[in-house]
Protein backbone atom coordinates (compact mmCIF):
# COMPACT_ATOMS: atom_id res chain seq x y z
CA UNK A 1 0.00 0.00 0.00
CA UNK A 2 1.35 3.43 -0.87
CA UNK A 3 0.30 6.82 0.32
CA UNK A 4 0.12 9.71 -2.09
CA UNK A 5 -0.12 13.29 -0.94
CA UNK A 6 -1.27 16.22 -2.97
CA UNK A 7 -0.09 19.55 -1.60
CA UNK A 8 -1.61 22.77 -2.77
CA UNK A 9 0.74 25.73 -2.61
CA UNK A 10 -1.15 28.98 -2.18
CA UNK A 11 0.09 32.32 -3.48
CA UNK A 12 1.64 33.32 -0.14
CA UNK A 13 3.65 30.12 0.16
CA UNK A 14 4.69 30.38 -3.49
CA UNK A 15 6.02 33.89 -2.89
CA UNK A 16 7.89 32.69 0.19
CA UNK A 17 9.53 29.82 -1.66
CA UNK A 18 10.51 32.05 -4.56
CA UNK A 19 11.99 34.63 -2.19
CA UNK A 20 14.02 31.98 -0.37
CA UNK A 21 15.29 30.55 -3.68
CA UNK A 22 16.53 33.97 -4.71
CA UNK A 23 18.13 34.76 -1.36
CA UNK A 24 19.68 31.34 -0.87
CA UNK A 25 21.15 30.92 -4.31
CA UNK A 26 24.33 31.99 -2.52
CA UNK A 27 24.75 30.39 0.91
CA UNK A 28 27.37 32.87 2.10
CA UNK A 29 25.01 34.52 4.58
CA UNK A 30 23.80 31.22 6.04
CA UNK A 31 27.31 29.81 6.32
CA UNK A 32 28.65 33.00 7.92
CA UNK A 33 26.01 32.70 10.64
CA UNK A 34 26.79 29.02 11.14
CA UNK A 35 30.53 29.80 11.40
CA UNK A 36 29.92 32.24 14.26
CA UNK A 37 27.69 29.75 16.08
CA UNK A 38 30.20 26.91 15.68
CA UNK A 39 33.09 29.09 16.83
CA UNK A 40 31.17 29.87 20.01
CA UNK A 41 30.32 26.19 20.49
CA UNK A 42 33.96 25.09 20.20
CA UNK A 43 35.22 27.88 22.44
CA UNK A 44 32.69 27.19 25.19
CA UNK A 45 33.15 23.42 24.94
CA UNK A 46 36.95 23.54 25.26
CA UNK A 47 36.69 25.98 28.17
CA UNK A 48 34.38 23.55 29.94
CA UNK A 49 36.65 20.62 29.11
CA UNK A 50 39.65 22.49 30.55
CA UNK A 51 38.03 22.75 33.98
CA UNK A 52 38.43 19.01 34.60
CA UNK A 53 41.31 18.19 32.29
CA UNK A 54 44.53 19.10 34.09
CA UNK A 55 45.22 15.52 35.23
CA UNK A 56 49.01 15.59 34.77
CA UNK A 57 49.36 18.88 36.63
CA UNK A 58 47.23 17.60 39.50
CA UNK A 59 49.14 14.32 39.66
CA UNK A 60 52.47 16.18 39.90
CA UNK A 61 51.13 18.88 42.19
CA UNK A 62 51.97 21.52 39.57
CA UNK A 63 50.19 24.59 38.30
CA UNK A 64 48.31 24.04 35.01
CA UNK A 65 49.92 25.70 31.99
CA UNK A 66 46.62 27.06 30.64
CA UNK A 67 47.02 25.04 27.43
CA UNK A 68 43.32 24.31 26.93
CA UNK A 69 42.26 27.81 27.92
CA UNK A 70 44.53 29.24 25.20
CA UNK A 71 43.25 26.66 22.74
CA UNK A 72 39.68 27.73 23.49
CA UNK A 73 40.52 31.34 22.72
CA UNK A 74 42.10 30.28 19.42
CA UNK A 75 38.86 28.75 18.10
CA UNK A 76 37.95 30.51 14.86
CA UNK A 77 35.05 29.87 12.50
CA UNK A 78 35.38 30.88 8.84
CA UNK A 79 32.98 30.43 5.95
CA UNK A 80 32.50 30.65 2.21
CA UNK A 81 29.47 30.09 0.01
CA UNK A 82 30.43 26.41 -0.02
CA UNK A 83 30.98 25.56 3.62
CA UNK A 84 32.19 26.29 7.13
CA UNK A 85 35.54 25.57 8.83
CA UNK A 86 36.39 25.78 12.52
CA UNK A 87 40.09 25.78 13.40
CA UNK A 88 41.66 25.32 16.84
CA UNK A 89 45.37 25.71 17.60
CA UNK A 90 47.54 23.84 18.00
CA UNK A 91 45.85 21.59 15.46
CA UNK A 92 48.02 18.55 16.21
CA UNK A 93 46.95 18.56 19.86
CA UNK A 94 43.33 17.94 18.85
CA UNK A 95 44.00 15.37 16.12
CA UNK A 96 43.34 12.57 18.58
CA UNK A 97 39.71 13.63 18.80
CA UNK A 98 39.45 11.72 15.51
CA UNK A 99 42.14 9.02 15.63
CA UNK A 100 44.97 7.45 17.59
CA UNK A 101 48.08 9.65 17.38
CA UNK A 102 51.75 8.67 17.49
CA UNK A 103 54.03 11.49 18.67
CA UNK A 104 57.71 11.46 17.75
CA UNK A 105 60.48 14.04 18.33
CA UNK A 106 60.65 17.01 15.99
CA UNK A 107 63.38 17.25 13.38
CA UNK A 108 66.80 17.47 14.98
CA UNK A 109 65.60 16.04 18.30
CA UNK A 110 66.12 12.50 19.59
CA UNK A 111 63.74 12.36 22.54
CA UNK A 112 60.33 13.46 23.74
CA UNK A 113 60.51 14.98 27.23
CA UNK A 114 57.76 14.07 29.69
CA UNK A 115 57.74 15.93 33.01
CA UNK A 116 58.12 13.71 36.07
CA UNK A 117 57.94 16.31 38.87
CA UNK A 118 56.11 19.58 39.48
CA UNK A 119 59.28 21.64 38.95
CA UNK A 120 59.54 20.29 35.39
CA UNK A 121 55.91 20.76 34.38
CA UNK A 122 55.43 23.47 31.77
CA UNK A 123 59.21 23.97 31.40
CA UNK A 124 61.58 22.86 28.66
CA UNK A 125 64.41 20.61 29.76
CA UNK A 126 66.91 23.24 28.56
CA UNK A 127 65.53 25.64 31.16
CA UNK A 128 66.49 23.34 34.03
CA UNK A 129 70.14 23.24 35.13
CA UNK A 130 72.32 20.35 36.33
CA UNK A 131 70.38 17.58 34.62
CA UNK A 132 72.13 14.30 33.89
CA UNK A 133 71.16 11.98 31.05
CA UNK A 134 70.54 8.39 32.21
CA UNK A 135 69.83 5.73 29.55
CA UNK A 136 67.24 3.16 30.59
CA UNK A 137 66.93 1.18 27.36
CA UNK A 138 66.72 1.61 23.60
CA UNK A 139 63.46 3.54 23.76
CA UNK A 140 63.55 5.16 27.20
CA UNK A 141 65.87 7.38 29.25
CA UNK A 142 65.65 9.98 32.00
CA UNK A 143 67.00 13.38 32.89
CA UNK A 144 67.91 13.40 36.58
CA UNK A 145 69.24 15.92 39.05
CA UNK A 146 71.25 15.05 42.14
CA UNK A 147 70.63 17.06 45.27
CA UNK A 148 74.10 18.16 46.40
CA UNK A 149 73.23 18.19 50.08
CA UNK A 150 71.48 14.83 50.34
CA UNK A 151 72.93 13.02 47.33
CA UNK A 152 69.41 11.96 46.32
CA UNK A 153 68.69 11.66 42.59
CA UNK A 154 65.35 12.92 41.31
CA UNK A 155 63.96 12.19 37.85
CA UNK A 156 62.87 15.50 36.32
CA UNK A 157 61.93 14.19 32.86
CA UNK A 158 61.27 10.81 31.33
CA UNK A 159 62.59 10.59 27.79
CA UNK A 160 60.91 8.49 25.11
CA UNK A 161 61.44 7.88 21.40
CA UNK A 162 57.69 7.96 20.79
CA UNK A 163 54.38 8.21 22.63
CA UNK A 164 51.09 6.77 21.38
CA UNK A 165 47.95 8.61 22.49
CA UNK A 166 44.64 6.82 22.12
CA UNK A 167 41.71 8.48 20.38
CA UNK A 168 39.83 10.81 22.71
CA UNK A 169 36.72 11.99 20.89
CA UNK A 170 35.54 14.10 23.83
CA UNK A 171 38.36 16.61 23.22
CA UNK A 172 35.97 18.39 20.82
CA UNK A 173 32.18 18.75 20.55
CA UNK A 174 30.30 15.73 19.23
CA UNK A 175 29.08 15.52 15.64
CA UNK A 176 25.52 15.70 16.99
CA UNK A 177 26.25 18.95 18.85
CA UNK A 178 27.93 20.48 15.79
CA UNK A 179 24.97 19.52 13.62
CA UNK A 180 22.44 20.87 16.09
CA UNK A 181 24.16 24.24 16.32
CA UNK A 182 24.42 24.48 12.53
CA UNK A 183 20.72 23.65 12.15
CA UNK A 184 19.68 26.25 14.71
CA UNK A 185 21.82 28.95 13.09
CA UNK A 186 20.44 28.14 9.62
CA UNK A 187 16.88 28.14 10.95
CA UNK A 188 17.40 31.60 12.45
CA UNK A 189 18.56 32.90 9.07
CA UNK A 190 15.57 31.38 7.28
CA UNK A 191 13.13 32.94 9.74
CA UNK A 192 14.79 36.34 9.35
CA UNK A 193 14.74 36.10 5.56
CA UNK A 194 11.07 35.19 5.46
CA UNK A 195 10.24 38.10 7.76
CA UNK A 196 12.45 40.39 5.69
CA UNK A 197 10.52 39.39 2.57
CA UNK A 198 7.34 40.58 4.22
CA UNK A 199 5.70 37.18 4.00
CA UNK A 200 5.14 36.53 7.70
Amino acid sequence: MSLRLHITVDDTARETLQYLREKLGDLSEVNARIAVAEENLFRDYIRGYAVNKHATARRLGAQPTGFYERAAESAEGTSTAFGVTVSVAPREAFARAFKQVEITPRAGKKWLTIPAVAAAYGRRAGEVTDLQFVPLGAETAALMRRDKASGVDTVFYWLKKKVVQEQQRELLPSDAAVGEVAGEAAEDVFIELIAEGGVV
